[in-house]
């Protein structure tokens, strides 16, 4: 994408390097975005849906896979949570690829290559028909 699409604000090199959009969601300085995995990658968050994520608060950048923000799911499925008092759905689904400053876009490059994000299919968790979880490929 190109400065000025309308389709991203924030540090070029995340947008030459990573095909990524901007989510509609913003706390101060942080940021959030999302690898477009496919055409469901609309730009905004589901709270369902698992896929790559990057976090930018000044230089410091989080990426990881998994849910965007696990508290929703919590709140959604309350009612089928399993009883073990030690599940959460942090721990459950999602994945820390990497936590630092990223300066400059040779840095971003040799990072975000290194992590092979794209090759991370998307998933979205639903509730089955046997009112279970159920986490399937979407794309």
């Amino acid at each position: 994408m190109r400065k000025g699409s309308g389709v991203h604000d924030g540090p070029e090199w995340v947008f030459t390097i990573a095909r990524i959009r901007k989510l509609n969601l913003q706390n101060g300085s942080l940021c959030f975005f999302e690898y477009i995995s496919g055409d469901f990658c609309d730009g905004k968050m589901n709270a369902h849906r698992l896929n790559v994520y990057l976090s930018k608060d000044g230089d410091f950048i989080t990426v990881w896979h998994g849910l965007f923000d696990p508290a929703f799911i919590d709140q959604e499925f309350l009612n089928i949570i399993p009883e073990d008092e030690n599940f959460d759905f942090y721990t459950a689904y999602n994945q820390n690829l990497f936590r630092g400053y990223i300066e400059d876009n040779k840095t971003a490059k040799v990072i975000l290559k290194s992590l092979r994000y794209h090759k991370i299919p998307p998933q979205i968790l639903l509730i089955d028909k046997d009112n279970r979880f159920s986490c399937e490929s979407i794309q």
